[in-house]
């Protein structure tokens, strides 16, 4: 029980730190989209250019 129980802990927290690298990359890059483009980008590409 204490293994299943460690388990999902570490997996909630590996979920935990994914979505903040994600939510870095996103920040970054609507950043850049900002200074670089004046946000006269279409967010499409990105939001393409975010996931690949």
């Amino acid at each position: 029980m204490r293994a299943v129980l460690t388990a999902v802990i570490a997996a909630i927290e590996a979920a935990a730190v994914a979505l903040a690298v994600c939510f870095v990359v996103a920040v970054s890059a609507v950043l850049v989209w900002w200074l670089v483009f004046d946000l006269a980008a279409d967010p499409v590409v990105l939001a393409e250019a975010v996931v690949a």
